[in-house]
């Protein structure tokens, strides 16, 4: 599981094409792996899951997202199935 935080520019048409953008960057990538994003504006903490979009992380995916994002803001940790 992808967590990606994002965090708010102040300037919400930005805010939004870079979403989509990461989103986009996301899907490009075939694989099984599922994501989320964290988004912070001003106080509200929003958490956005996508149960039918999957990713294939991978180090070209994480080198992107991190370019985009910056350091911090990629969290990967295994889905626990019980």
């Amino acid at each position: 599981m992808l967590t990606l935080t994002l965090r708010s520019t102040g300037d919400r048409t930005r805010d939004t094409r870079r979403l989509r953008r990461v989103h986009g960057l996301l899907t490009s990538y075939p694989g099984e792996d599922k994501f989320a994003f964290r988004i912070y504006e001003s106080e509200r903490r929003i958490h956005l899951e996508f149960p039918n979009d999957t990713t294939g992380y991978c180090p070209a995916l994480e080198d992107q997202l991190l370019e985009l994002l910056g350091v911090g803001a990629v969290q990967v940790e295994p889905i626990q199935v019980h």
